[in-house]
């Protein structure tokens, strides 16, 4: 990608999966740091820019993602506890 955002028709939502892996959710697009089938969009979520303008994703879903961003470890306990 050449560092614009997509370009999608305004009559289609844009639906993400954050972090999706080789399970992406059907209609959505899939953005995670490793290149795994299915995956759309390679990038680094916790550190780069994200490949939508502000505002234009309608929706979001995320399994098993949070626990992998580094920055949780510093707010979580070890019981798990924010």
């Amino acid at each position: 990608m050449d560092g614009q955002a997509l370009a999608l028709s305004q009559s289609e939502p844009i639906k993400i999966d954050i972090g999706c892996g080789p399970n992406k959710q059907s209609d959505h697009i899939g953005l995670d740091k490793i290149a795994f089938d299915g995956v759309d969009h390679v990038i680094d979520i916790g550190v780069e820019r994200w490949p939508f303008e502000d505002g234009a994703v309608e929706s979001a879903y995320t399994s098993h993602f949070v626990e992998h961003l580094t920055a949780v470890d510093d707010e979580v306990d070890d019981r798990g506890l924010v």
